[in-house]
């Protein structure tokens, strides 16, 4: 039996057993905090100060157990307990991060970025996909640094350029990629396809060719892109958008970003509930496990003819994701779906294994 399949009772019952976390504190916890906290050994730093899993103990502990609805109480108390303006975020062995109140998706962001692997925010406009990226830079303790893209953007506006008297002018690219830093790629959707392909050796390689020479890639360059569109062009709502060559699209792993109505009404100063967003959803796979979906899932795009790539690339980011703490919902939603066509996906899912 696995975490994911274990009723909340027996989570607790586990987590005491190890002692991994006060009495108190288990049993005001999530699902997914149980499971996070057991798979990792360590208790999460943020469910300890968590008023909401303090005040459900409380509430627990004055109610009689037998027929008592735990997740009920737990939701009950986060509808009425306005989210906290500030949350702080431990990464690795850094200092605590203090931050503002951030996107209900922004877990995956950071693990992610955290495990080094490029992400691709698609969303509507205003969905505080920028914000997300720098409150990650901050979070990873690296430099930000961005750009954003349109028709008129080139070559040199990403890989600098030598002046008439031989001295040569760096980017944001350049300086994430050689100095270590995390590079937001704005509007990446409306930027020329042809010219975004020079992003491709950045995203893959340990080289990037540049005017002045190559350049070696740093152990701490990411790269997080943000767009309006999944890459296919335009539509009603962006016309001015782009297709996007399918190599650059690959070499992220693409989360939608929908508008989050707890943090927009917290931007206007309206007291609003954060929704629980389960991080874990649909469980683990091991390397195995998920190479063989991987291949059945590409072997289905191409009997079926769908406009799709399902590279290695999808194995090797697949696994990082997985280490980086995502559940499979997740992690097939940004590798393998990818805003695909839901009558495509349907096709594709009903005979893949």
């Amino acid at each position: 039996m696995t975490y994911e399949t274990m009723t909340v009772q027996d989570l607790r019952a586990e987590a005491r057993k190890r002692n991994i976390a006060p009495g108190t504190i288990i049993a005001g916890a999530s699902k997914a905090t149980l499971i996070q906290g057991l798979t990792s050994g360590t208790w999460p730093a943020s469910a300890a100060t968590d008023p909401a899993a303090q005040i459900t103990a409380a509430l627990l502990a004055m109610m009689p157990a037998p027929g008592l609805d735990e997740d009920r109480v737990r939701a009950i108390v986060r509808e009425e307990i306005p989210a906290p303006r500030q949350l702080t975020v431990t990464v690795g062995g850094r200092e605590p991060v203090t931050l503002d109140r951030q996107h209900e998706r922004f877990p995956l962001l950071l693990s992610a970025a955290a495990a080094g692997v490029h992400v691709l925010l698609v969303g509507p406009a205003g969905t505080g996909k920028t914000s997300a990226a720098a409150a990650t830079a901050r979070a990873l303790g690296i430099p930000f640094e961005a750009v954003s893209v349109g028709p008129q953007t080139s070559k040199a506006d990403l890989l600098g350029f030598i002046d008439a008297g031989g001295t040569y002018h760096d980017t944001p690219l350049v300086r994430a990629f050689r100095d270590g830093g995390l590079f937001l790629i704005d509007e990446l959707d409306a930027g020329h396809p042809g010219v975004l392909t020079t992003l491709n050796a950045a995203l893959a390689g340990d080289w990037l060719s540049t005017p002045a020479g190559m350049i070696a890639r740093h152990a701490g360059f990411r790269c997080v892109a943000s767009a309006n569109t999944w890459g296919s062009g335009a539509s009603r709502e962006y016309v001015g958008r782009n297709p996007l060559d399918a190599a650059t699209l690959d070499r992220f792993a693409a989360v939608f970003w929908p508008i989050d109505e707890g943090l927009e009404a917290a931007m206007v100063g309206v007291p609003a509930p954060a929704r629980e967003f389960d991080v874990l959803a649909g469980g683990t796979l091991d390397p195995a496990a998920w190479l063989a979906r991987v291949r059945s899932v590409r072997a289905e795009v191409e009997r079926q003819q769908v406009r799709a790539v399902i590279s290695p690339r999808a194995a090797k980011a697949g696994v990082a994701l997985f280490g980086a703490g995502w559940g499979r919902q997740w992690v097939e939603e940004s590798i393998l779906w990818r805003g695909m066509p839901a009558d495509a996906r349907a096709r594709v899912e009903g005979g893949a294994k």
